[in-house]
């Protein structure tokens, strides 16, 4: 529950909600692929469209974290990873910033956790 818990807020935060845009360092960061840094210090490479993450990308958090992945409307939306600062790694499918479905939790020791969707998302393509 508390990984499940601190998985919801850091992706809330980070993959969720729209960052305020910092500078486009390089390529476009419009309609195109392109690296901008944010002025919370995090950092994106990957396609944007509409000056909106969305498309492959790799999120960079200034702590650390790290998600690798895809975008759909400025969120984390498709096939992903995040990579935590401590090592876990979280590998599933993401909507709305949000691991969705079945996915893995692999701590740095090894140990291995299976994410299964609740049941809310169980019953969205019906």
């Amino acid at each position: 529950m508390r990984l499940r818990l601190g998985v919801v807020m850091l992706t809330t935060v980070m993959l969720s909600s729209t960052v305020v845009f910092g500078q486009c360092i390089e390529g476009d960061c419009v309609n195109g692929k392109g690296t901008a840094v944010f002025a919370n210090g995090d950092r994106y490479v990957g396609q944007w469209k509409g000056g909106k993450r969305d498309g492959q990308g790799t999120y960079e958090l200034r702590n650390g974290d790290k998600y690798v992945g895809e975008f759909c409307d400025d969120k984390a939306s498709g096939p992903g990873t995040l990579t935590r600062e401590d090592g876990t790694v979280i590998t599933g499918v993401w909507r709305d910033g949000k691991i969705t479905g079945e996915g893995t939790v692999t701590k740095i020791s090894g140990k291995i956790k299976k994410i299964r969707p609740r049941k809310e998302n169980r019953n969205d393509n019906k």
